[in-house]
């Protein structure tokens, strides 16, 4: 079960009530891939959290990336076009940060909560994209 079958809503899985988690898997990272998680938090769970992995080639050129955000809407989001804002030399990816951050943040949907309002947690989105991405390459 990939984690975006198991993630159903908020504090919410697709687990049967007879059913228990016995065990995630995390794959380990390839040579070829970067990744950085960074996370925002005031109180007791995150007001952000933000996960990138990039996988580069034998040059300076990012040929798959992956974003996802969680802790701002009711499940963890990611987008193919913000990934794909996301893939290319890693001076083009730069340059579209900004654009990946609010496609990103659309597809996130953030609410208002008592973490924060919906339009800090876009503007967090684009601050923590750009930070993971040079966290990732470092």
């Amino acid at each position: 079960l990939s984690i975006d079958q198991l993630i159903t809503g908020p504090y919410e899985t697709s687990l049967a009530a007879d059913e228990l988690l016995a065990s995630v898997e995390i794959p380990i990272a390839a040579k070829s891939q970067r990744a950085a998680y960074v996370k925002f938090q005031l109180h007791e769970r995150p007001t952000l959290s933000l996960a990138l992995v990039l996988n580069l080639d034998d040059g300076e050129d990012i040929h798959k990336a992956t974003a996802v955000v969680g802790s701002v809407s009711t499940v963890p989001a990611q987008s193919e076009k913000a990934n794909a804002l996301l893939a290319g030399s890693k001076a083009q990816v730069a340059k579209q940060l900004t654009e990946a951050a609010q496609v990103l943040a659309e597809a996130a949907d953030p609410v208002d909560d008592l973490e924060g309002n919906a339009e800090y947690k876009r503007h967090l989105i684009g601050v923590f994209l750009k930070r993971s991405f040079t966290q990732a390459l470092s």
